[in-house]
């Protein structure tokens, strides 16, 4: 336990102020719950759009971070699988423990889901259900980047049994590149990346993309030519207006769009457009334990390494004007905040 009462954390001030680090009191796990010491946690898109104010945005004063991991360094009553010196990651978000999205494990789609955020700080409360253990081979790095892999697990289990043999990812951002990362990994398809900007094409190149195509005019006749016809399953992972008509564009006749981009603003594409190709569209949030679990495994057993993601990072007191760089453009794929980085080294 540590032995100030004290502890920092970022707080969102309002929307497109920089974040405040300040020191709130130190919280105290209740049934059910363990004080989490975090180690890394990673800045994420979502993070950037809750506190822009073009969408629901963010509380004053609340936490952001949910990228996380760390090490129990105390527990509440009622928790008996988790133990103080155990290394975990979390999922972030969980709800009443009672109706059906809670018994299916998909928790984001509880009438009463209840967020934990608060990764960008030195102590979090976690749910002993939500969180993970990670075994000793996996690094507090990886276990950082547990949630945006799951993220793209989950996404591909919405392919089913299908084995499509063209598949084209829309967008080369962490999103993107984790879905690239399972389709290697997995053996499934020919797969073509298409990006606004060049600056990830070696990344995803070195990762296994077997092509990269500049987004532009004649993509569309790009990508064809790269994958020797169009691709039977899109993945948009771009999350901006047009995303969704873009990959209507691409997709053959009854193809498959599995959309995972986080767009908040209005889109418009063409019915008939989708219609007349008879495609189908599934949308794609977030994940169950199982996709956590199945992450972990992966990295456990030495043959997923996305740590090339990581490009920097960076400590607490850090964290705001790196967090108003992203928000300019700034070219990162991952960056992580230690929280502890200016006691010791990184």
């Amino acid at each position: 336990m540590p032995r100030t009462r004290t502890v920092r954390v970022a707080l969102f001030k309002g929307p497109r102020q920089p974040l405040a680090i300040e020191h709130v009191p130190l919280p105290d796990p209740g049934a059910g719950e363990v004080l989490m010491k975090v180690a890394r946690c990673g800045i994420c898109g979502t993070d950037l759009h809750a506190t822009e104010g073009d969408h629901p945005t963010a509380a004053c004063n609340s936490r952001l971070g949910h990228e996380y991991a760390g090490e129990v360094v105390a527990v509440g009553s009622s928790v008996s699988r988790l133990k103080e010196g155990d290394r975990i990651t979390a999922m972030p978000v969980g709800g009443c423990g009672n109706c059906d999205a809670c018994h299916s494990g998909m928790y984001i789609f509880c009438e009463a889901r209840i967020y934990h955020r608060g990764g960008f700080g030195e102590y979090l409360i976690v749910k002993e259900a939500l969180a993970l253990k990670l075994p000793s081979t996996v690094s507090l790095e990886e276990g950082a980047l547990v949630e945006p892999l799951a993220v793209a697990h989950h996404a591909l289990r919405y392919a089913g049994d299908k084995r499509p043999k063209r598949i084209l990812i829309l967008g080369a951002g962490p999103v993107g590149l984790s879905v690239l990362v399972w389709l290697k990994r997995l053996g499934i398809g020919t797969v073509v990346v298409v990006s606004r900007s060049r600056r990830r094409a070696a990344l995803a190149l070195a990762i296994g993309a077997d092509g990269f195509v500049l987004d532009g005019p004649d993509a569309v006749n790009e990508v064809r030519e790269a994958l020797a016809g169009s691709p039977e399953l899109v993945f948009e992972c771009i999350g901006m207006p047009g995303a969704i008509g873009a990959a209507i564009r691409h997709v053959c006749a009854r193809g498959h769009i599995i959309a995972l981009g986080f767009c908040h603003l209005p889109d418009s594409f063409i019915p008939s457009a989708a219609l007349a190709k008879g495609i189908s569209i599934q949308f794609s949030i977030t994940y169950d334990l199982s996709d956590f679990q199945r992450c972990i495994d992966a990295f456990d057993a030495g043959w997923l390494d996305p740590t090339s993601f990581i490009t920097s990072t960076i400590s607490l007191e850090a964290l705001p004007q790196c967090f108003e760089a992203l928000r300019a453009g700034a070219p990162e794929t991952k960056v992580l905040v230690n929280p502890w980085l200016a006691e010791t080294t990184a």
